[in-house]
């Protein structure tokens, strides 16, 4: 797995990475979590879970697990933080 630090929150489901990341002969700056659902915005509960994630990622180090997808500047992956799967962290909209 890759490790990158966040450096900002675009939104619930993007987030950018210091020095953005490459794949092969791609590259780009953002990353969207698989496989984890949270409010979009204008979606009851948005506030708080982007709050959360703020608190939780904001400045720190994700791992980036399994590449599902990339698009322009946008990497779709499996995101781990301190050894578990971001979704984790959001049980009550990612349930088991």
């Amino acid at each position: 797995m890759s490790s990158f630090t966040v450096s900002s929150i675009r939104d619930t489901e993007n987030f950018r990475v210091v020095y953005g990341w490459k794949c092969g002969d791609k590259k780009g700056i953002f990353i969207k979590p698989a496989g984890y659902s949270v409010p979009r915005p204008g979606m009851p509960g948005y506030n708080h879970a982007m709050k959360r994630l703020y608190a939780l990622i904001l400045g720190k180090q994700v791992e980036v697990g399994e590449v599902i997808a990339i698009t322009t500047d946008t990497m779709t992956a499996r995101i781990y933080y301190k050894g578990k799967e971001l979704k984790h962290y959001f049980p009550e909209y990612n349930p088991a």
